[in-house]
């Protein structure tokens, strides 16, 4: 799965480890299918990651009645990382590595 087939999903989850190692979000999509992404550099250097108007509700839910902390409209990818933007704001990480999962 690419990170870009993950628009218009909505984030169940944000783990964003406390010396900046790694970032770890839990999606979910219209198919009701988890997916886990993961970023981190090779080297274990902290990772860049930047909160711009965060916006986490814990009331919101999806189409199938979900609680999550709200929808992802729109993924940019580039060589260094990426950016989230939706209702939850944006986010936008750089990191030398990415690992998308099933959950």
């Amino acid at each position: 799965m690419r990170l870009k087939e993950l628009e218009e999903s909505y984030l169940l989850s944000l783990r964003h480890d406390d010396a900046s190692k790694f970032v770890e979000f839990t999606f979910i999509t219209s198919k009701n299918l988890k997916v886990n992404v993961s970023a981190w550099n090779d080297n274990l250097t902290p990772i860049v990651v930047e909160y711009i108007g965060l916006n986490l509700v814990s009331n919101f839910t999806n189409h199938e009645n979900i609680h999550c902390l709200g929808e992802i409209e729109s993924i940019n990818t580039s060589n260094s990382g990426f950016t989230l933007e939706g209702n939850i704001g944006c986010i936008k990480v750089t990191a030398s590595n990415l690992s998308i999962e099933p959950n």
